[in-house]
């Protein structure tokens, strides 16, 4: 995923939440941000914090990992930064990760920690 994908994604989700609320600055005022810092993030001039991307996962039911790494990805500072969370979201992608979310989904996540200490 690109930085230009990432920022492109993640305004989906702030697209969706603007849809549900009526407007940007509702959006914000729900997860915690100002409408001109949500303007920046929307422009991929700002970062979004996780806090706030957890929240914008939780207001448009989306994946709260998948929007994390979004915002994220779509205000990486260097090559370094970028390259990590480009690991994280392939890692999310693969075929193991989804069986053992579906896994932890299935058992309740703390039912789902203790099995995978064992």
């Amino acid at each position: 995923m690109s930085i230009a994908n990432a920022t492109e994604q993640l305004n989906v989700y702030i697209d969706r939440a603007i849809d549900l609320l009526g407007s940007l600055t509702a959006v914000g005022n729900q997860i915690g941000l100002s409408q001109p810092r949500m303007s920046r993030i929307k422009k991929g001039k700002e970062h979004m914090p996780m806090m706030a991307a957890v929240r914008l996962a939780d207001l448009v039911s989306a994946d709260r990992f998948n929007v994390i790494v979004c915002a994220e990805m779509a205000t990486s500072n260097n090559e370094d930064d970028y390259d990590f969370w480009e690991g994280v979201h392939n890692e999310m992608e693969s075929k193991d990760f989804q069986e053992n979310r579906e896994l932890g989904k299935a058992l309740g996540a703390s039912s789902y920690i203790r099995q995978m200490m064992n």
